[in-house]
């Protein structure tokens, strides 16, 4: 032992190579291109010198390396103030982060983003895992001014998740809420209630190809006899969506509409009420047609 602390202090004066072929402890500082490290170790670089830090492997190249930049590049060089390098093609990951929740627990993140390289206002990315079909998600919450400065947001604004059928994209979800019981492709809530949110677009439209479709037949007169009758059946409410400061509304309820116009969700379908409509509106026609043939019978029997 004492032979090797003498090695030491000699090899902290000599500026020739010096190689251990066994194990080496240091029980002070030890510093690489500094004599006076502020750390136990520091490897302190200058100008000339484009890699401050660098772990390479047999063929010499960095597995990881701090550049004179200050950037963290793993298996890679990058801009980024930190880089990972991973080869999609073969398999490997580049970059995992542990620590999900199991579901239902919501309390712990993969990943914060931080204001100015610190930890105020900062936004994350939540997951939850389930051994099931359901409740897989991916929440992306952003902090706001009802958190702490120095809080994690909590303002849930979107969670991708599984269910039973597929998934969901979910815009501002109330807390709490069971997703897994929900099966569109697409909600957007208030934060409050279920599908109440607002969305505003420039189009929509629905494939109606006879490419995309199959065991294709002609509704009977009866389909549109049915559809008169449940149009008129139709009970308008006025109503306001609950969290909603808005104006009142005008629509259906879902409990007191047929069966034929609802949707998963608890939603009423627009295509099925249009259709609905429109086999109605054939069925009123042929009503009115009715009704005319009678009354021209009626007044040529009168002549």
């Amino acid at each position: 032992m004492k032979l090797l602390a003498l090695l030491l202090l000699l090899a902290s004066r000599a500026y020739a190579q010096t190689t251990f072929d066994s194990e080496v402890w240091v029980a002070s500082k030890t510093g690489v291109g500094t004599a006076s490290p502020g750390a136990r170790f520091e490897s302190q670089g200058s100008s000339a010198t484009s890699s401050w830090f660098q772990v390479s492997g047999v063929d010499l190249s960095p597995a990881l390396r701090v550049g004179s930049d200050g950037n963290l590049d793993l298996s890679t060089a990058s801009a980024a103030r930190v880089s990972v390098s991973g080869s999609g093609d073969a398999g490997d990951l580049a970059l995992e982060l542990r620590g999900g929740n199991v579901y239902p627990a919501a309390s712990s993140t993969q990943t914060t983003f931080g204001y100015a390289g610190g930890a105020l206002y900062r936004h994350a990315i939540r997951t939850q895992h389930a051994a099931t079909a359901s409740s897989n998600t991916l929440t992306f919450a952003l902090w706001s001014p009802a958190d702490a400065s120095g809080a994690v947001g909590t303002k849930e604004v979107m969670t991708l998740l599984t269910h039973s059928t597929g998934t969901t994209v979910h815009v501002v979800p109330p807390p709490g809420l069971a997703l897994s019981t929900n099966t569109v492709q697409l909600i957007v809530s208030n934060g409050t209630t279920v599908g109440a949110g607002t969305m505003m677009r420039g189009s929509e439209g629905t494939a109606s190809s006879a490419l995309i479709k199959e065991g294709i037949q002609p509704l009977e007169a009866q389909a549109e006899e049915t559809a008169y009758q449940e149009v008129a059946g139709l009970k308008h409410v006025r109503f306001r969506y609950k969290g909603s400061k808005g104006q009142a509304q005008r629509g259906l309820l879902y409990e007191e509409a047929p069966e034929s116009i609802r949707a998963p969700g608890k939603a009423l379908s627009m295509d099925r009420r249009l259709l609905n409509a429109e086999m109605a509106a054939k069925e009123l026609l042929r009503r009115l047609s009715a009704g005319e043939a009678d009354a021209a019978v009626l007044g040529g029997e009168s002549r």
